[in-house]
């Protein structure tokens, strides 16, 4: 069985995209895991693990006016959103957010948070991990970087998904369309916890 994720390299669009698979080789229960141009890649000792269906969605590093932070001092910051398209909930206490590739675990998602089968979860990228579970340890750069999702480390810290965006501009996020396609477009009408348009 070979499982492929799609994860963009450091072009600006959704063309560009590094292949990582990860092979089950028949006559082992130790996945292999091949990387092209990850730097953050390494071989996964897990046995026979399938990453939750979980994609990162759509991201808006420039939040002016789009949905304030309810958690906080009622600010705009940055966000991400997740999507499970998977047929059942998902914790992701123990999972990893990340804005650099090469650091896969910068930011641990704490115990507890949760994403229901066809619902959708933001995470404020505000660097101010004291205003809640869903509050990151990083900020998004407008000029563009990467936004990864990892797996738990009883997972080997696999690859989820990732993104890397380009320029951003405010109030325009960079989405998925239709949800959890690889089709990837700037969205003038952005959808914080909603489905794309």
């Amino acid at each position: 069985m070979a499982r492929l994720w799609r994860l963009p390299n450091s072009g600006t669009g959704p063309a560009s995209a590094t292949r990582v698979t990860m092979i089950h080789a028949a006559s082992s229960a130790v996945p292999v895991l091949l990387c092209i141009s990850l730097a953050s890649c390494r071989p996964s000792t897990v046995a026979n693990v399938d990453p939750p269906a979980l994609y990162i969605n759509e991201i808006m590093a420039q939040n002016d006016s789009t949905i304030a932070d309810t958690d906080g001092n009622g600010g705009y910051a940055d966000w991400i959103e997740i999507y499970n398209a998977g047929k059942s909930s998902v914790d992701l206490g123990g999972m990893y957010l990340t804005d650099n590739l090469k650091q896969p675990t910068k930011w641990r998602i704490p115990d507890g948070v949760a994403i229901d089968t066809g619902r959708y979860l933001l995470f404020w990228a505000d660097d101010d991990v004291q205003q809640g579970n869903t509050h990151t340890n990083f900020k998004l750069d407008t000029a563009g970087e990467d936004v990864g999702l990892f797996d738990t480390a009883k997972n080997g810290n696999a690859a989820i998904d990732a993104v890397t965006f380009g320029q951003q501009v405010a109030d325009v996020s960079y989405g998925r369309s239709p949800d959890g396609s690889d089709n990837w477009q700037t969205l003038s009408v952005p959808t914080p916890g909603d489905p794309n348009r």
